[in-house]
């Protein structure tokens, strides 16, 4: 293709841009590198700095502890006190600086052990004085225990820090190579700039000269070309302008259409049509296609100056510049005038010999007395013979004659002449191979220009010869069905072998197609560097065809392994609704590609025993097909319902159709049925197979009922369960992206807002389990939960029953308690400049990837530094606790109940949580003893308490629980909403402030 100097001029532009920005980065780059190796220089200060504080902190215990056992007095052992404490907060310092590091992380073991070894040795040595005096102590000082123990101590110490120190080098070493490898890379990138500017300076100036020399032979050119055009007398050649104005006119023009050129020149071209063609618009229609296909040709009547008519070819062929835009018509006329009239005499003439050769009762043909081919052939002869009268024309004479028979036959043709007849009986051959005696009457002529021979057959074959030919083919018949059996058998044995090599080529072409679609995922996703689009576009390619040739082979291996007999069902009892899911989480994406509704009705509870894979792969050959086979905006259902001792499932679409003809062929292997006559089948041809010979493979039955332009319904059955799956609340768990884990509360949370529950469950499934994810399904209903939780983000749909998302949209930014919170627009409707003028942070259209929805998430929330435990909830009426449960954990918390006091202490000793939920009155420890406790932790001092109470507080109770936690609700009011939005609050400005201190 041919750049214009503009677009090479933008190119040059554009890859020196691109240059400054790879100098760009490459500098962001370098600045990252040093401020990572800052960092981790001043990590092993910090880690060597702890090292020198516990050290000394243990000399200081060993100090005083001396200084006690000498003089007993206890005063002095007050740093071996304050040492104790600071010891461990020193180890445990150091366990989260060198947390990345294994070695450090054993050596740290092994001090910890020395030191709590010194410590106890110590305490020893103080009892030791304070009970038995200082002789005892003296001696056992006198030992050397402590010396070898705190030898140890400060060695352990000492192998830390010159490891830390061998660390320190390489860091300082890698960042001064960093440092020297950036400048050399930016230098060449400076350098290949000015060697770029000079080769677009080049390239322009070259191509203006060439441009200049092309001009001036395209102006010679267009001269050679309209002498050619004017000496040309018999074609009419003229231009019209882009609105059917005349604009040339040659010599020939002016011969045909008796027009001179300053009488034409400037007129409409419909001047040379009918009145009625010019009412009707057809001058203005042959512009109109002439423009849209490239060009208009007809045979029809022109009228002359004088008013005359004349029968014309006409071409009209638009004339655009390179840009696509029109810029006239040029216009060829030829008067074919006396060609049509001799042509209309001639198709009278043939009309009416070939009604009588047609209409003959006997087969006729003609065929040609040089090539024996056969010219032509009448219905009788067809009838007569079994060939079409297309293989009679692919034939010869001598085809249809026994072989003993031609040598006389090409005699015989060769001695008739012109004018001629010939009559006699023959023997012919018919398209089945049964012999025929006919008595022919041949007659010589010319044919089409050749010499030919026209040929009538009477059929005078007596009744007993066909008897003794109907026997004759019986018993060739029985022959040919015994031949047939031993076929079959050496076909049944082939297709064994078949199967065989099926399986193991599938699974040997597993191992290459896996390194494809591996490597080219990578590429896709970007991992080895970023793609340009055109890369891009062609791993796609790659992508797309390895995904067609995997769902090939595995429907290759799936058949070989049914023809087998080696296919493994594993059939257990499961419930239909719980597979349903995982089915249309696939699905959905390709159905909104093509805004096609699914539906389903499915009632709980309906048990099936069926092999769960297989069943999910029967329902989804099915559900694929009537996707692929339904037009846009149409609708498929899913309906499940429970016959006797049999589930029966049926997936209805309102696609093409298949004619009942046709409906038995689908379900055979590599046999398709032909949609459009515009849109050739897609697929293998054997998802429909497979299909079939699973279900019946599990005790089921498929079957078809369809009707062309209406839409099909495929139903098959499968064995009623005996009983529910035990495994059903597992799974349901499993599956709920909202069901409590431990770990999850500190997650961001995610309100996600669309009124089809098949694409909330998708998006939450994506998010899930980096995001916590709330749902709604309504305009108003996102907006109040917006308000209560102050979710990280926000995904919006457009298109809801319940309102326009644009209309949520604003009401959420209106709102200042929403206004700040990121909206991200996941909607089938692509109106991004009206969802970004009205403050959407983000806009994505339907069908939407997981890599790109997490990608534009995470542009919006930042990275959470910790990942908070669940809400302990502390009553002694089970009652209370299930609805505070099931309150806290409709708005994304999890949560742990416990139904005493004693029982929350124990474990808040062994379990980190994030806030605790507490009621006052309960038996054995009440609520303010729980309180007193937990604020007397050191490490549970922050700890947020919310208390929910039906008792009438005293002014000094109010005062204390003001003091000592968050929050305050009564049971006899409405206090849900408080508190899921006190909850909320509390647990944010919790992690603000960890994320701050991380900072």
């Amino acid at each position: 293709m041919e750049w214009s100097i503009h677009r090479k001029t933008a190119a040059g532009l554009a890859v020196i841009a691109l240059i400054l920005a790879v100098a760009a980065g490459l500098t962001y780059r370098s600045s990252r590198a040093f401020i990572q190796a800052s960092e981790w220089v001043s990590h092993t200060h910090e880690v060597l700095t702890e090292l020198e504080s516990t050290v000394s902190a243990v000399a200081d215990a060993q100090t005083a502890t001396r200084g006690y056992i000498i003089t007993g007095q206890e005063a002095l052992l007050e740093p071996y006190k304050a040492a104790a404490p600071a010891i461990r907060n020193h180890i445990e310092r150091l366990e989260s600086l060198t947390a990345d590091n294994p070695s450090q992380q054993r050596h740290l073991a092994d001090l910890r052990a020395a030191v709590t070894k010194k410590l106890e040795s110590l305490q020893l040595n103080i009892n030791l004085r304070s009970q038995q005096g200082f002789d005892a102590a003296r001696q056992r000082v006198a030992t050397g225990t402590g010396t070898l123990q705190m030898n140890e101590v400060r060695t352990i110490i000492s192998e830390m820090k010159r490891e830390e120190d061998s660390l320190l080098k390489r860091r300082d070493r890698d960042f001064r190579l960093s440092a020297e490898k950036t400048t050399l890379t930016f230098s060449a990138v400076v350098l290949l700039e000015f060697l770029l500017l000079a080769t677009v300076y080049y390239i322009l100036r070259t191509d203006i000269t060439r441009r200049k020399r092309t001009e001036e032979r395209l102006g010679a050119s267009e001269e050679r070309f309209r002498l050619l055009v004017d000496g040309a007398t018999d074609y009419a050649i003229f231009t019209l302008d882009p609105l059917g104005h005349v604009a040339s006119w040659n010599q020939g023009a002016e011969r045909i259409k008796g027009y001179k050129a300053h009488e034409i020149l400037g007129r409409h071209f419909s001047c040379f049509y009918s009145p009625d063609d010019v009412q009707s618009g057809k001058p203005a229609r042959e512009l109109r296609i002439a423009t849209d296909e490239g060009h208009y040709q007809e045979d029809g009547w022109r009228i002359r100056k004088d008013g005359s008519r004349f029968y014309a070819n006409v071409l009209i062929t638009a004339l655009k510049d390179k840009g696509g835009n029109l810029r006239g018509f040029s216009k060829i006329s030829r008067d074919i005038t006396r060609e049509r009239q001799a042509k209309e005499l001639l198709e009278e003439s043939e009309d009416r010999h070939r009604k009588l050769f047609d209409n003959n009762p006997h087969p006729t043909w003609v065929f040609d007395r040089e090539s024996l081919r056969f010219l032509a052939v009448n219905a009788a002869a067809v009838r007569k013979y079994g060939y079409s009268r297309d293989e009679f024309l692919a034939m010869t004479i001598k085809q249809i004659r026994p072989p003993e028979e031609i040598p006389a036959l090409i005699e015989r043709v060769g001695t008739l002449k012109d004018g001629y007849e010939n009559a006699g009986i023959w023997r012919h051959r018919c398209k089945d191979g049964t012999n025929i005696d006919v008595e022919i009457t041949s007659y010589a002529l010319t044919f089409a220009g050749r010499p030919a021979e026209v040929v009538v057959a009477a059929d005078v074959t007596q009744r007993k010869r066909a008897e003794e030919e109907k026997q004759k083919f019986a018993e060739t018949l029985a022959a040919t069905n015994q031949e047939l059996e031993i076929r079959n058998r050496q076909v049944e044995h082939a297709t064994q072998l078949k199967s065989k090599f099926l399986a193991s080529m599938s699974h040997e072409l597993r191992t290459p197609l896996n390194a494809i679609v591996g490597f080219s995922d990578l590429l896709g996703e970007g991992v080895p560097g970023e793609l340009n689009d055109k890369q891009k576009r062609f791993v796609n390619h790659i992508r797309q065809g390895s995904a067609h040739l995997l769902q090939l082979i595995n429907d290759i291996l799936d058949l070989s392994k049914i023809e087998a007999g080696q296919l493994e069902l594993r059939c257990e009892d499961f419930d239909v609704k719980e597979a349903l899911p995982e089915v249309l989480s696939t699905i959905r994406p390709l159905a909104m590609a093509k805004n096609i509704q699914i539906q389903h009705k499915v009632k709980p509870d309906l048990v099936v025993y069926a092999d769960r894979v297989r069943f999910k792969q029967v329902l989804y050959n099915l559900l694929s097909n009537a996707v692929k086979f339904t037009p846009k905006d149409g609708q498929i259902g899913i309906d499940c319902v429970e016959d006797q001792d049999e589930i029966c499932i049926s997936v209805t679409d309102t696609g093409i159709g298949i004619r009942s003809e046709d409906q038995t062929l689908v379900f055979e292997e590599f046999r398709q049925v032909q949609g459009s006559k515009d849109k050739p089948s897609e697929g293998t041809g054997l998802g429909l197979a497979i299909t079939k010979r699973l279900v019946e493979q599990q005790g089921g039955k498929i079957s078809l009922q369809s009707e062309p332009g209406k839409g099909s319904r495929f139903t098959f059955t499968l064995p009623l369960g005996s009983g529910k799956s035990s495994q059903r609340t597992a799974v349901k768990a499993a599956d709920d992206p909202h069901s409590g884990a431990p770990g999850r509360a500190g997650k961001p949370v995610v309100l996600v807002v669309d009124d089809e529950s098949a694409a909330r469950e998708l998006i939450a499934s994506y998010l899930d389990p980096e995001y916590r994810t709330v749902l709604a399904e309504s305009g108003d209903e996102a907006v109040k939960k917006a308000k209560q939780l102050q979710p990280d983000a926000i995904t919006l749909d457009v298109l809801m029953a319940g309102g326009n998302g644009f209309e949520t949209l604003v009401a959420l930014r209106k709102s200042p308690d929403t206004a700040n919170i990121p909206i991200i627009i996941v909607s089938i409707v692509d109106q991004k400049q009206v969802g970004f003028a009205l403050g959407a942070a983000d806009y994505l259209v339907k069908p939407i990837r997981k890599a790109v929805l997490l990608e534009t998430i995470r542009k919006h929330v930042p990275e959470q530094v910790d990942d908070d435990a669940a809400i302990l909830l502390v009553d002694d009426d089970p009652k209370a606790l299930e609805l505070l449960a099931e309150t806290l954990r409709s708005a994304g918390y999890e949560t742990q109940s416990v139904q005493s006091g004693r029982r929350a202490l124990e474990v808040l000793s062994s379990k980190l949580v994030s806030a605790v939920l507490l009621d006052l009155l309960m038996p054995g420890m009440d609520g303010f003893e729980v309180i007193r406790h937990v604020r007397r932790e050191a490490t549970l001092k922050n700890l947020p308490i919310l208390v929910m109470t039906a008792k009438s507080l005293t002014q000094d109770e109010s005062s204390l629980l003001s003091r000592e936690t968050q929050a305050l609700f009564h049971k006899n009011g409405p206090w849900q909403e408080q508190l899921i939005a006190e909850v909320n609050k509390v647990l944010k400005v919790g992690r603000n402030a960890k994320a701050a201190g991380q900072r």
